[in-house]
């Protein structure tokens, strides 16, 4: 029954699916620092990822987003849940995760990180 509830897209465009998104989920089990994960919290999309550290670069859990053990998709389908069923804990992800996206990861701030890294 999940198709009436989920749809998984492939797209070159994402930017017009992303206001339609709940959650945005990352079950990676290793990743830098992702652009999709970005784009979408530039949205204020909430994030939910997998991380084998209880720290990671960008999200700060339940502070941004949610952060969940790597192959354990039980805690993952938990987190996405109570992201679904809570109305209040989804909007302060997703607002963290806007102000975390404009404050840190902006143009500005972006290129001059490139500029020191290749100095």
């Amino acid at each position: 029954g999940l198709n009436t509830n989920i749809t998984f897209v492939a797209t070159s465009n994402p930017q017009v699916y992303y206001p339609k998104f709940d959650c945005f989920v990352l079950p990676s089990h290793q990743e830098g620092q992702s652009i999709a994960l970005l784009e979408a919290m530039s949205f204020g999309i909430t994030p939910i990822i997998t991380c084998s550290k209880k720290t990671h670069d960008i999200i700060q859990h339940l502070h941004n987003g949610i952060i969940c053990p790597p192959n354990q998709p039980d805690k993952l389908a938990a987190a996405i849940i109570r992201v679904g069923t809570n109305d209040k804990l989804k909007e302060n992800l997703s607002k963290q995760a806007y102000l975390t996206v404009k404050n840190q990861f902006n143009l500005a701030q972006t290129a001059n990180k490139y500029l020191a890294l290749y100095q």
